[in-house]
């Protein structure tokens, strides 16, 4: 019997169980590649800021430091690059966005992440009728080599298992839990969007989001920058970049779809100077819930059982801090944060 059994391999279930092994625990990790995967779509970028109505992100204070620290660790552990930080050129798209952006930009909270001057000649490349403004301590992480590499680094310690997981097949056993062949103390469910299917965790009210996302090549853009007005625009070398993303809340699966194609296309054409060329289209489903926060925690009424899931758009920043958290808590019984304690939703079980 292993302490943990952790469902799912997308950035969650993994960054989860890196900090677990970290602290010497037990653990086996099975993971179907076969479902919706968002993880491996999402372009993995982070940002401080929410330019909606410029603000600072949840919690940036936290999840920012461990973000850095957690990845840069990753790096050594697993032999490769992971954590790329990149300044940010927001192209204003309307004059209220330029404005919000002169009246905010020195209150302190925000003030600490604006980079005043930049001398980048990417600027030239796009519309800047309402002008730009530059963000720095922002970036991505490259969660495709992220999860293939610690795949390899668990395959390599036998914890990984391929399979699909049966909710048939999971039934108590002595002070645990045997899900397919699997036994353990505790089951940890990092799912994904497809944790609303989950018989132990369907009562709680996510809120999956599809997006689309482009892969395209502009020979004549040159960028050491990430771009954002209406899309985001991020490199990846040799003239060709990855862009997006869509929001869509009425279909679920891993299908490009043209409409969403046409909205990206849409907007790279108002922001850009010339054509480009499309070489993928790529999308998933996003685990976002319906009050923003994710889900940490218990069953109410199974021993043993617990979710990781619901970090949304902005999951690879916030994993490694939530993780923290979450090991905390199982291990030490400290209490869970409330905004994201799934025990604020236990009333509508």
């Amino acid at each position: 019997m292993v302490k943990y059994h952790i469902v799912g391999q997308g950035i969650a279930g993994t960054v989860l169980a890196m900090e677990l092994l970290r602290r010497g625990e037990t653990l086996i990790i099975s993971n179907d590649p076969t479902l919706s995967n968002s993880s491996r779509t999402a372009a993995g970028l982070f940002n401080p800021l929410v330019f909606k109505k410029l603000s600072k992100t949840w919690m940036a204070e936290e999840v920012f430091p461990a973000a850095e620290h957690f990845y840069k660790r990753a790096e050594e552990q697993l032999k490769t690059s992971l954590y790329h930080e990149l300044p940010l050129l927001r192209v204003f798209g309307t004059e209220f966005e330029a404005k919000d952006w002169e009246t905010k930009k020195t209150i302190p909270e925000i003030a600490q992440y604006i980079q005043e001057e930049n001398n980048d000649p990417a600027e030239q490349h796009f519309n800047r009728r309402f002008g730009t403004g530059w963000v720095k301590h922002a970036g991505y992480v490259d969660t495709n080599v992220f999860l293939t590499e610690a795949k390899k680094l668990f395959e390599s310690q036998t914890i990984y298992r391929e399979q699909k997981t049966d909710y048939n097949s999971i039934h108590p056993s002595g002070d645990g839990w045997i899900c397919n062949d699997i036994e353990s103390e505790h089951i940890i469910f990092c799912e994904g969007w497809l944790g609303k299917m989950n018989p132990f965790f369907s009562w709680l009210p996510f809120n999956p989001a599809k997006g689309n996302v482009l892969h395209i090549r502009k020979k004549e853009l040159n960028l050491s920058c990430i771009i954002n007005g209406g899309v985001f625009i991020l490199p990846t070398g040799n003239h060709e970049f990855r862009v997006g993303a869509t929001f869509s809340w009425d279909e679920f699966n891993d299908l490009p779809t043209e409409k969403g194609r046409k909205e990206l296309c849409d907007k790279l054409n108002a922001l850009l100077d010339s054509d480009f060329e499309i070489l993928t289209q790529m999308a998933g489903v996003r685990p976002a819930t319906i009050d923003r926060r994710p889900f940490l925690g218990s069953h109410p009424t199974e021993k043993g059982i617990h979710i990781f899931n619901g970090l949304g758009t902005r999951g690879v920043v916030l994993a490694p801090y939530l993780s923290r958290i979450m090991a905390d808590f199982l291990n030490e019984n400290k209490a869970l944060p409330e905004d994201v304690d799934i025990r604020r939703h236990t009333k509508t079980v």
